[in-house]
Formats: structure tokens, sequence, C-alpha cells
């Protein structure tokens, strides 16, 4: 017996609110292909977004490590908000440990930017 909600009533799903590219990945993806080199900053907060809406845990955890890995002092401010919007905690802890690392050794440069959770917590901890 179905649902009765509309996309089981018409079989189909429709998803506008993501890119034709970030679906097609998340397709790949959930088709068990290997999307781990297609991941980058550019594709990478809508796919993390879209795996957080979806719950698509996998894929978001997959990111997450992808993403961990490319961390670097140009990027890392924009991961570190990219985490907070998109729920990823492993990629928020990652970041605030980067930061926690370059107190007082390297110059961020969009620092400004950064979400108050995340300075506030680097915040703390480099005071502990």
């Amino acid at each position: 017996m179905g649902s009765g909600m509309k996309e089981a009533v018409e079989n189909r799903i429709y998803i506008d609110d993501f890119t034709f590219e970030a679906v097609k990945l998340v397709i790949e993806y959930l088709y068990e292909r290997n999307i781990r080199n297609k991941i980058n900053e550019e594709n990478a907060y809508e796919l993390l977004h879209f795996a957080d809406k979806y719950d698509v845990r996998g894929l978001k955890h997959v990111l997450q490590d992808v993403l961990m890995q490319k961390i670097t002092v140009p990027n890392v401010c924009m991961f570190a908000n990219m985490s907070i919007t998109s729920n990823a905690h492993e990629l928020r802890e990652c970041c605030i440990c980067f930061l926690l690392k370059c107190v007082g050794k390297s110059v961020i440069a969009d620092v400004q930017a950064l979400d108050d959770e995340i300075s506030c917590e680097v915040g703390r901890r480099s005071l502990l």
C-alpha cells in the first residue's frame, strides 16, 4: 500500500533546489561509484547541504573525509562555516583543530567571516 504522498502517486521526485551536477554526483554515489575525486571546493557546500537535507549519512561522511584532507589556510574559514550550515560535526572539529594550530603562526585572511560559533570555540580552546 502506498503512502499517498504526491511523489509516491506520481512515481517522481522533484529536486529543484540543487544543481543538476550536484544531483548527478549524489546519484553516482548512491549507485556505489567513487566520487571522491570529483569533490572540490566549488561543489562541496552544495553536496554537504544535500546530504544533510536528505539525511544521506554515508555521503556526508565521505564528503567530510575528503574535505578534512583538503583543509588549508586559505579555505579553512569557508570549510568551517560550511560545517556549521550543514551540521558536519567531524569537519567542524577538524577545522577548529586546524585553526588552533594556526593561532600565532599563520594569518587567516577571511577570519572576520568566520561563524561566531567557530571563533568562540577556537578562542575558548586557545585559553585552556
